[in-house]
């Protein structure tokens, strides 16, 4: 599998390393904006460098702080798993239901 999206620059790229799509997100005091969805393919590990592709085809790259599965912190997230990810620097408005995480 892969999928395809503009980067930073404008460039397009390709990507078939990881891939999950954000199904909501919720804030708690101790974490942030955690992003939640399904693990589409590939594993997730927490200080991955990752794009937010968002549904115009545009990506914000950022790093995953922390994975979350039942309110316990775990070391990866792979492909089938429900989980929610903590992401470095990424606030609310800048993240939707229907965009994507990607690994680079």
């Amino acid at each position: 599998m892969s999928f395809s999206y503009t980067d930073e620059e404008g460039r397009d790229s390709t990507h078939d390393a990881a891939k999950m799509i954000v199904t909501d997100m919720f804030e708690t005091t101790e974490d942030g904006l955690i992003s939640t969805g399904m693990v589409d393919y590939g594993i997730f590990e927490p200080g991955d460098e990752v794009l937010i592709v968002k549904t115009d085809g545009s990506g914000i790259k950022t790093t995953i702080n922390k994975i979350v599965v039942n309110r316990k912190s775990v070391g990866k997230a792979e492909s089938g798993q429900n989980v929610g990810i903590v992401l470095e620097k990424v606030e609310r408005d800048q993240l939707a239901a229907g965009d994507y995480i990607v690994k680079i």
